[in-house]
């Protein structure tokens, strides 16, 4: 069996149970809260994680045991867009709502639904996306829609709170509620940090993959 082989069955095994442990925070989720937990980001990036891992586990099963099918490449920059989100999702929750909601790390990491969709969920996206799949991610238009779907939800939900259509739900969105100097930082500090995370993400995949696959033309 080759190397590539061997890695797209180890990623096989880590999207399934992605989607088995999604599938359990939702659950979960939804029995507390219903369906306005899709006001949060973490929800709402976490469900895209959720649809690009089935999408990319579908294809992959056709390359498993189908021969030489590429994975289509909407698909591989869904997977990217979704491992961006539920990574800043664990980073915020780490760096910024233990401490802004006073949970604590313990809680907000490892407490019901936050269990699966704070931690495990992200952290198995992303050693799929670094250790085990196929990418080749290019600067520029790549990087740039990897953040759309981040841009687009705090666009929507810094509307929203300016309008008072629903407030937060997270304390740096609550625009009418902070000077308009903290707004700014809070936007800038979040923006750079998706932006950054997605050069991580890229520069890691590229280091991991050189050795064993050729670059796309």
């Amino acid at each position: 069996m080759s190397k590539n082989k061997k890695l797209d069955i180890v990623a096989l095994f880590l999207d399934f149970a992605i989607l088995v442990f999604e599938a359990v925070g939702f659950s979960i989720a939804l029995a507390h809260q219903g369906i306005g937990i899709f006001v949060y980001y973490t929800q709402l990036s976490n469900l895209l994680l959720m649809i690009a891992t089935g999408l990319y586990l579908i294809y992959l099963l056709r390359r498993i045991f189908g021969g030489k099918h590429q994975i289509p490449r909407w698909v591989e920059i869904l997977k990217f867009q979704a491992t961006i989100g539920v990574t800043l999702t664990f980073v915020v929750s780490v760096a910024l709502l233990s401490w802004m909601t006073g949970w604590g790390l313990q809680r907000i990491l490892t407490s019901g639904a936050m269990l699966y969709h704070h931690t495990i969920c992200p952290l198995l996206a992303v050693a799929s996306f670094i250790f085990f799949e196929k990418y080749n991610i290019r600067r520029g238009a790549e990087i740039a829609w990897g953040i759309t779907p981040t841009i687009l939800y705090a666009t929507v939900a810094i509307a929203a709170n300016a309008a008072r259509v629903f407030e937060g739900p997270y304390p740096f969105l609550m625009v009418y509620r902070q000077p308009v100097f903290m707004s700014v930082f809070w936007c800038v500090l979040i923006l750079g940090c998706v932006w950054g995370i997605a050069l991580v993400l890229r520069a890691a995949d590229r280091a991991m993959r050189k050795p064993i696959h050729k670059k796309r033309p």
